[in-house]
């Protein structure tokens, strides 16, 4: 998260490159609810930036998918996680970020 936030211009580069993201949400596979957290944080962390460049990869490649499927998962447990999956869509809504809320609701409507 630090990096994404302090480095912005090095790191997006090597984000992107190196499919950075989407190792870090294969952690929401973990059983460790912190490790899944963590992951949602970290992508809270780049649609934070409202980088359209960002905006862009996490649409093309799905990036919501593995958070919503550990949203599914968790049930109606109301802990951190939940908390977390909430927040970040939350922001979206707030933020306006259109290219986010429409992959958002065509794709995870129900």
């Amino acid at each position: 998260c630090f990096c994404v936030q302090h480095h912005s211009f090095r790191i997006k580069y090597y984000v992107l490159r190196n499919n950075v993201v989407e190792k870090v949400l294969n952690l929401t596979k973990r059983r460790e609810k912190y490790l899944v957290v963590a992951a949602i944080r970290f992508l809270r962390s780049c649609v934070g930036l409202k980088d359209e460049f960002y905006n862009r990869y996490i649409i093309k490649n799905n990036l919501f998918g593995p958070v919503m499927k550990a949203f599914g998962e968790n049930g109606a447990r109301y802990n951190l996680l939940n908390s977390s999956v909430l927040e970040l869509v939350d922001f979206v809504r707030r933020e306006n970020i259109k290219g986010l809320i429409e992959c958002l609701v065509v794709t995870y409507d129900e």
